[in-house]
C-alpha cells in the first residue's frame, strides 16, 4: 500500500493487492460492531459505513482486472 497526495494536497491511498483492502473494511467492521454505539454516536456510525462502501469500491476494481 502506498501514500500519495492529491493536486489539492489531502492524504490518499493506492492498493497493491484486495487483501488490503478487505483488511481495512473488516478491521472498520469489526470496530463498528464492537465499539460504537449506532444510537449514541450516529455521525461515527455512518461515516464507517462511508468508509467502508468506498473500500467496497476498491476491491471491486480488483475483481475487474485480469
Amino acid at each position: 500500500m502506498k501514500s500519495k497526495k492529491t493536486k489539492d494536497l489531502r492524504p490518499a491511498l493506492a492498493f497493491d493487492q484486495k487483501i488490503e483492502t478487505q483488511i481495512i473494511q473488516d478491521a472498520l467492521n469489526t470496530y463498528r460492531i464492537h465499539h460504537t454505539d449506532p444510537v449514541a454516536t450516529p455521525e461515527l456510525e455512518e461515516t464507517l459505513r462511508s468508509l467502508c462502501d468506498e473500500l467496497e469500491k476498491c476491491e471491486k476494481m480488483f475483481n475487474k482486472k485480469g
